[in-house]
């Protein structure tokens, strides 16, 4: 009955909050963000960074591959040792190759999609979608 009532309200929100511009095109990957405020899921998703064909991933130990929705104040670049994700202060709250804990939950493609306002690019479809409430380093 929680995970019902949770899903509402999510669903809901959704409705007032469609997906924010994507700042990854001057990186070089598809970085969807969301703009939603208040309840979460809050589930952990452990894995490493990665990015595969312009795909931003989360890859888990177990080889399965999510596409996170971040949060609408992170933002991304390229440094010399890879992309990095930036919190609004441009400080660094994760990076390529990193082993993240990303604290939110799964979205179904419909969901996902009305959620980021747009189609995940041809290259990024089949995988899973994460929506992101916190990032926690390993």
């Amino acid at each position: 009955m929680t995970t019902r009532i949770l899903v509402l309200v999510l669903a809901l929100a959704l409705s007032a909050c469609r997906g924010l511009d994507d700042p990854g095109a001057s990186a070089g990957v598809f970085f969807p963000r969301h703009g939603l405020s208040g309840p979460h899921l809050l589930a952990p998703l452990k894995g490493v960074l990665k990015v595969d064909a312009g795909c931003l991933l989360v890859v888990e130990s177990t080889g399965t591959k999510r596409l996170p929705i971040w949060p609408g104040g992170l933002g991304i670049r390229r440094s010399a040792a890879g992309l990095e994700i930036t919190d609004p202060g441009n400080r660094v709250v994760a990076a390529e190759g990193e082993i993240v804990t990303l604290v939110g939950g799964e979205y179904p493609t419909a969901a996902a999609r009305d959620l980021m306002g747009r189609d995940e690019p041809l290259v990024c479809r089949g995988y899973g979608f994460w929506v992101v409430a916190v990032i926690r380093a390993g």
